[in-house]
């Protein structure tokens, strides 16, 4: 009886002890599930935060070439105060954004896109420094 019963111990403390590690991988796996969740809501807040960001940008900038185009105006100049310098600006974050975004990704499409910026940027560049 007692072999018996020594058999059953043994053959139920595995099962017992299967159990607490399945208990133990449970716990991990959520505490896991929990640090991604948290990751993924910071990465969120974040990407939020770079919309906003290059909106605000994109405001500032157009409230500056619209100063200018009046300022320009009321001055009577012919040619204008080059208002090229902002859209560079905004145009080179957009194109650094696509190029990173490629970088992490290796999107096809981002590359294009970060390399048209930069074109773009560029030509702007060119322009203002030919107009002043």
């Amino acid at each position: 009886m007692t072999s018996l019963l020594g058999i059953v111990t043994i053959a139920l403390m595995p099962s017992k002890l299967v159990r607490g590690v399945n208990k133990m991988k449970k716990k991990e796996i959520l505490q896991r599930s929990r640090n991604e969740n948290i990751n993924e809501y910071e990465e969120k807040i974040l990407n939020d935060s770079h919309r906003f960001g290059i909106l605000i940008i994109s405001i500032i900038s157009i409230i500056f070439m619209i100063i200018k185009a009046i300022h320009s105006d009321i001055q009577g100049l012919e040619n204008g105060i080059p208002s090229f310098d902002y859209a560079a600006i905004l145009m080179g974050y957009v194109s650094y954004q696509f190029i990173y975004k490629f970088i992490k990704t290796r999107e096809n499409n981002s590359l294009i896109a970060g390399i048209a910026f930069g074109l773009i940027c560029i030509v702007f560049i060119f322009l203002y420094i030919n107009n002043l």
